[in-house]
């Protein structure tokens, strides 16, 4: 249970506690609905009014003033922008305000609808070498234009979270695929939609243990050769466990030849 308590008045030992104890500002919960141009959202008030651009709220202020508060201590940050093609100068802004400290930062939770800014944000970093947790929830179910939008260094990342059809934005560079690695992941839920999604998972996570994946109907909608899917059930073989979110009543015994294994508790 949560309650939403008001101060009217803080006494100066209570605030003083609070501005002494970098703890309190490790999570970093970033908010911007801003738009970044015309506005076509559905229900959108903005259609209302003359001046639509850049409507909207953010706390990218509130932010920079608190960020120092956490001192060299690690950072989560969570950003939320529900609003299609939502501000970019926000997010860039963030971007370049996180650099100083981009080493410290360990979890990053995004939640949007806009399926180029959690991609556009990561790329403002070459190297995000402490994050060890990302999650992308897409707003409306699922993004189907994937994450990464080209080559990062992620070397510490464990746990990976993504309601996006691959982890690869479809605008990623083609010459990079087979280069773009996650040496540190072990767990990964994703969506899959091609079989080429699956090689793309087993290339870049080596040390994938543990998957959770939504099957799309449209997997197996075109035939492919016996020698693919052994390649694919070889390595899907070596998983901890494997959890499948959804699949078809037809195609239950095409997912269990590639996934299922005795041995696997």
């Amino acid at each position: 249970m949560q309650d939403c308590v008001v101060v009217s008045h803080v006494c100066h030992y209570w605030r003083e506690l609070a501005l002494g104890t970098p703890r309190l500002w490790c999570e970093l919960d970033f908010f911007t609905s801003r738009h970044g141009g015309p506005c076509e959202c559905l229900m959108c008030s903005a259609l209302e009014l003359d001046d639509i651009h850049r409507l909207g709220t953010t706390n990218i202020h509130l932010i920079t003033n608190i960020i120092g508060r956490s001192l060299a201590l690690p950072l989560h940050l969570n950003i939320t922008a529900p609003v299609p093609r939502c501000e970019p100068d926000d997010t860039a802004y963030l971007a370049r305000m996180l650099k100083p400290c981009i080493d410290r930062l360990v979890a990053l939770n995004v939640k949007t609808d806009d399926p180029w800014l959690a991609g556009e944000f990561i790329q403002g970093f070459p190297s995000l070498p402490a994050l060890r947790s990302l999650s992308y929830r897409h707003i409306d179910e699922f993004n189907y234009e994937g994450l990464f939008l080209g080559p990062v260094a992620l070397p510490a990342l464990q746990a990976l979270d993504l309601t996006t059809r691959n982890i690869l934005h479809s605008e990623f560079p083609q010459s990079e695929v087979t280069h773009f690695s996650l040496p540190s992941v072990h767990t990964l839920r994703t969506v899959v939609q091609r079989l080429e999604d699956l090689y793309t998972i087993f290339s870049a996570c080596p040390q994938l243990q543990d998957l959770s994946v939504t099957i799309e109907h449209r997997l197996f909608a075109t035939p492919e050769p016996a020698s693919s899917w052994r390649g694919i059930r070889q390595r899907a073989a070596s998983l901890r466990a494997v959890e499948i979110c959804y699949s078809v009543p037809e195609q239950v015994a095409a997912v269990l030849a590639i996934f299922h294994d005795p041995s696997r508790s």
